[in-house]
């Protein structure tokens, strides 16, 4: 066992090695379990239950037999659109992005949709080699 082995430098980086990949297993667990299928479920039930009074009154509106998230949102905060199946009467499916503002539920088209954000390119903080030596 590492207790019986006399304390040297080796034995010392071979343990602080073992203590940072367990450190590391640990960090890549709570990330899976942050964005994992049982997380995904969650936060799409508390979406419908945040959406469930405007889906109820899309459907006294508009007249519909069924009006449900479809599980899929863009945007951010006051922007967010949720896209909601619309079935109609006779079981037509019509997909439509919905936005929350207040009490109100409003049609985005889809040429306002939010658009996503381009990435910035990281900068490149080494040096470039100058063949000076």
């Amino acid at each position: 066992s590492l207790l019986d082995l006399e304390p040297d430098a080796a034995i010392e980086a071979l343990v602080n090695r073992y203590n940072a990949l367990v450190q590391k297993l640990k960090i890549e667990l709570k990330r899976r379990s942050a964005t994992g299928a049982a997380a995904t479920a969650k936060r799409k039930a508390e979406t419908e239950e945040l959406l469930r009074p405007h889906l109820e009154e899309l459907k006294e509106v508009e007249n519909l037999s069924e009006a449900r998230f479809a599980g899929r949102s863009i945007g951010t905060g006051k922007t967010r659109c949720y896209l909601i199946a619309v079935i109609k009467e006779h079981g037509v499916v019509e997909d439509r992005w919905y936005r929350a503002k207040g009490k109100q539920f409003l049609l985005v088209p889809d040429s306002k949709l939010p658009k996503p954000r381009k990435r910035k390119k990281k900068a490149n903080l080494t040096a470039p080699d100058s063949g000076n030596v």
